[in-house]
């Protein structure tokens, strides 16, 4: 049976590719940041290498899983994930705008409120829960520093 081209090979060798490029980045840092990168990166490689062997291996059936996408109209299905699509896009420019401290907590704000639909004062505590969370365990538990807001720098 002859192999086809499928798009889970694309989603992994883009994983593969993004393991390599921490690696890669990271490589002339010092120990103590390079700490974070080197672990989430190589283990992508493994994991990427893994699922593309277990890929290759096996033939190509179906697209979608028909589980999954029975009785959802196809263009319900396309909005769903446009609309996901676009806050995952938000959120990495927010992050590189605001840098981490800001844009995630306001992220999850915004999410909750305005796509959960959830109550004001809930979007509020859960952001403001998410922003001590992040600040007690990536700053003061494993002090990792993280690159400035791109705002910042321009304004100094």
């Amino acid at each position: 049976m002859t192999q086809r081209f499928s798009p889970r090979i694309l989603v992994t060798l883009f994983f593969l590719g993004a393991g390599v490029y921490a690696v890669f980045v990271a490589r002339d840092w010092p120990d103590n940041v390079r700490l974070f990168p080197w672990l989430s990166g190589f283990g992508l490689i493994f994991m990427s290498l893994v699922q593309l062997f277990t890929e290759l291996r096996k033939p190509v059936t179906k697209v979608m899983d028909s589980e999954l996408a029975e009785g959802i109209d196809p263009k319900v299905a396309q909005r769903r994930v446009a609309n996901i699509a676009g806050w995952l896009l938000g959120f990495a420019i927010a992050i590189w705008l605001l840098g981490f401290h800001i844009a995630i907590p306001l992220m999850v704000f915004g999410y909750l409120r305005f796509q959960g639909r959830e109550s004001l004062i809930l979007s509020i505590g859960l952001a403001a829960v998410t922003s001590v969370f992040f600040w007690g365990i990536f700053d003061q538990l494993l002090h990792l520093p993280f690159p400035q807001a791109r705002i910042y720098l321009w304004f100094t």
